[in-house]
């Protein structure tokens, strides 16, 4: 038996001593013999992305069918389910400082009066915001005269 991956007509020789033979198979007329393999992936980004599944950029949840097509005309099919990652979560926190003290947030350092974005990735890479209000006391200079004796 012989499969024949892509149709067409094909000559087999078979160099046997002392009597070769040469055969011909008339495959024009036959479907790609091959059955499409169909490999299941999920697939799981963080909330507001997107990639691109089924021809196309997807940002919303479901399953989506890629085929791909090998040199020899055999289909592979993959089916991937797409989910999401919880939405970014966002914090907010107050701080007061006396002048010229400092506060220190993820790595970056607050001295003056403000609100501050810091962006934190989840352990998913995903990016969760917190904005910080830094205020800062000025310090009450009193003079007063004082008469000793």
């Amino acid at each position: 038996t012989y499969v024949a991956a892509i149709q067409g007509t094909y000559t087999i020789t078979i160099p046997d001593e002392p009597c070769p033979l040469s055969l011909s198979i008339d495959a024009s007329g036959c479907q790609n013999p091959f059955v499409p393999l169909t490999v299941p992936v999920s697939v799981t980004i963080c909330q507001g992305d997107s990639i691109l599944l089924g021809g196309a950029m997807q940002s919303l949840p479901g399953t989506y069918v890629d085929s791909l097509i090998s040199v020899m005309g055999c289909d592979s099919i993959v089916l991937s389910t797409l989910s999401f990652h919880p939405n970014p979560s966002y914090g907010f926190q107050n701080t007061t400082l006396c002048q010229g003290d400092v506060f220190t947030f993820n790595g970056n350092e607050y001295t003056e009066n403000g609100q501050y974005q810091d962006t934190i990735q989840s352990i998913h890479g995903c990016d969760s915001i917190v904005t910080t209000s830094v205020f800062v006391i000025t310090p009450v200079v009193v003079n007063q005269e004082v008469y000793l004796c």
